[in-house]
């Protein structure tokens, strides 16, 4: 035992030579997910964005084969939690919360506080996708999920779409918000991404929760 302590106290003996053999593979650690252990498995990924990142994959593979609406609400609402925690704009929200939850909170200011999330396509990629797997058409089809957890998806995908675009800096994406709010009625006028921020934000404000007002700073209500 001492001398396999001694070896792996020694470049990291168990990730690699013959101990690479020993090194966990998340992929294969990870049981098959579905609707009894998703929720459980999501949660679990906080704070491990690899895994997090993985767990949403293969819930959206999950959703994709199921048709049972009591399944499918299930594995949706865990999905997004475990995409959400695969990105750095949980981590975002958390350190700003006074300013996302404050009534008067400029768009501006909420615009300046999410830069540092960075890019964002991949998770709006894994959100998009789970909406897709989901079928999800409606708010309705969201029922159940947290506020917070919905937000946090709806500004994810609205960022995502607005970087598509170019728009990288506060400044730009004011006027990319002001576009779309002029044009949010008509939904042949939207990207896909916009279209499916405006469902999760419907849903997101018939929860209970403190960040209602700020999606309406963001056009989103």
């Amino acid at each position: 035992m001492a001398i396999l302590v001694s070896c792996d106290s020694v470049s990291g003996f168990f990730s690699s030579s013959w101990g690479s053999g020993l090194k966990r593979d998340p992929e294969k650690l990870l049981p098959k997910i579905n609707a009894g252990n998703a929720l459980e498995l999501a949660n679990e990924s906080a704070g491990d964005k690899k895994k997090a990142k993985l767990v949403a994959e293969k819930i959206q593979d999950a959703l994709a084969k199921t048709d049972n609406p009591a399944d499918q609400k299930v594995l949706l609402e865990a999905g997004l939690i475990a995409a959400n925690n695969a990105s750095d704009l949980v981590m975002v929200m958390m350190g700003n919360i006074n300013v996302f939850k404050d009534p008067q909170v400029t768009v501006d200011r909420i615009l300046d506080k999410i830069q540092t999330a960075g890019d964002v396509q991949t998770n709006a990629g894994l959100i998009s996708g789970l909406l897709d797997a989901g079928k999800v058409k409606k708010p309705a089809d969201l029922a159940g999920s947290a506020q917070d957890e919905l937000v946090l998806s709806a500004v994810t995908l609205l960022l995502a779409d607005a970087q598509s675009m170019g728009k990288t800096n506060p400044a730009d994406q004011e006027d990319y918000l002001k576009d779309f709010g002029q044009k949010k009625q008509d939904s042949q006028n939207l990207t896909d991404k916009q279209k499916k921020a405006l469902i999760l934000a419907e849903a997101a404000a018939k929860n209970p929760g403190p960040f209602t007002d700020m999606l309406e700073r963001l056009h989103l209500l």
